[in-house]
């Protein structure tokens, strides 16, 4: 993608996707920790407006402690069925604690709790409570 608007070049292929009833939320995060050491997962795309592209991260887990470390980071979509894919790099920044607040509160219950009770990115002993 290269246009002088990507933003909006990006909505206009993301409304593409969406008419095919793509689930356009799924993106890849790459990271890198405070050495360069690089880690990659799967993250969900919230919103796309001038400021950027929003996903949401629990700052204690493995990525929110690289970004703390590295505001640094790549975003990669991929809508193979389209055959498109779609790479971003940039400067990460913390949307205001309103906009979060508002994100979790919209989570289901059991989505809460789950994100209250574990420790993202550590081994559960077991699933027993």
């Amino acid at each position: 993608m290269s246009s002088a608007d990507p933003i909006t070049e990006f909505l206009n292929a993301q409304a593409r996707a969406e008419a095919h009833k793509i689930d356009t939320a799924p993106m890849t995060l790459a990271t890198a920790d405070a050495s360069g050491q690089p880690s990659a997962r799967i993250v969900l795309l919230r919103s796309v407006d001038h400021r950027g592209f929003a996903f949401f991260t629990n700052y204690t887990s493995r990525k929110g402690q690289e970004l703390e470390a590295n505001p640094r980071a790549a975003l990669c979509i991929h809508w193979p069925s389209l055959d498109e894919q779609i790479r971003v790099e940039g400067r990460v920044e913390r949307l205001p604690a309103v906009e979060s607040d508002a994100y979790f509160d919209g989570r289901p219950r059991g989505s809460q709790l789950g994100a209250w009770a574990s420790e993202q990115s550590q081994p559960l002993p077991s699933r027993e409570t």
